[in-house]
């Protein structure tokens, strides 16, 4: 019979294989990542991310820099004493960025000057390469601010609607007179009225597309059955005609689909 082995630790299996863990090694020292130092135009505003961080929040007006008006050709319609209108010199230039010109343009803040820039083929000339991250549009020329802002009010003029036509104030218009005397069809004059009724009964606010009848009385058609028959004096539609929209709101870049002759 054979004896058992003696208690103790049990032999290694492989004698001559080192069983010991290596030491860990210590990780390096994570580098320090570097500020670069901001461009000059952001001299001042702190380091270069914090400086970036502020021109997106806060569009800040170079006030060293004031608005020439001897120096601009045509009409002066761009008001650059605005503080939200970033200013800045450019190669003896005065020029203000997109977010200037869509504040001078009366546009919402956001993207949809961008898409202007895009697809407006009227759209001011940027004065250079971009400064940092944003191009610069000079006041001054005939693809410059102050021409854009003047190609912007001819476009708001010519979409709004044509007066209503010439006659006798008293006149009583109704269906297809009263479309003809606003140059609609009647098929818009009818969808008008579906649009005008909300804010004739005082369910939406706002100003209506059409005035309120001077005539609104229920009848019955023999072919169509009963509907409300609506009439406006001529003298009413025209007192309501000048906040009267045009024919459209026109594409992405506000040009007008299409033009009006009265």
């Amino acid at each position: 019979m054979t004896p058992a082995p003696p208690p103790g630790p049990a032999p290694a299996r492989y004698p001559d294989r080192r069983t010991a863990a290596r030491p860990r090694q210590p990780k390096p020292a994570r580098r320090r990542r570097r500020t670069a130092a901001p461009p000059p135009y952001l001299t001042g505003l702190g380091t270069a991310p914090a400086a970036f961080r502020r021109t997106r929040e806060d569009h800040v007006t170079d006030a060293d820099h004031t608005h020439d008006a001897a120096s601009i050709t045509g009409p002066p319609t761009a008001d650059v004493d605005d503080p939200q209108v970033p200013t800045r010199h450019h190669d003896g230039q005065l020029c203000t960025n997109r977010a200037g010109i869509a504040h001078l343009a009366g546009w919402k803040p956001g993207n949809s000057v961008n898409v202007r820039a895009s697809k407006d083929p009227d759209f001011p000339h940027p004065h250079g390469p971009k400064i940092g991250r944003e191009l610069w549009y000079p006041f001054a020329g005939d693809h410059g601010v102050d021409a854009y802002l003047a190609i912007l009010a001819e476009r708001t003029a010519a979409q709004k609607a044509p007066p209503v036509k010439d006659g006798n104030p008293d006149d009583l218009l109704a269906g297809p007179e009263a479309a003809d005397a606003l140059h609609i069809t009647e098929a818009t004059l009818r969808s008008y009225i579906r649009r005008s009724v909300p804010h004739w009964t005082g369910e939406t606010p706002g100003r209506p597309i059409l005035p309120q009848p001077d005539v609104e009385e229920p009848r019955n058609d023999s072919t169509f059955g009963p509907y409300t028959h609506r009439a406006w004096y001529r003298s009413t539609l025209t007192a309501h005609h000048p906040g009267r929209p045009g024919r459209g709101r026109g594409d992405a870049s506000g040009r007008p689909t299409t033009t009006h002759t009265p």
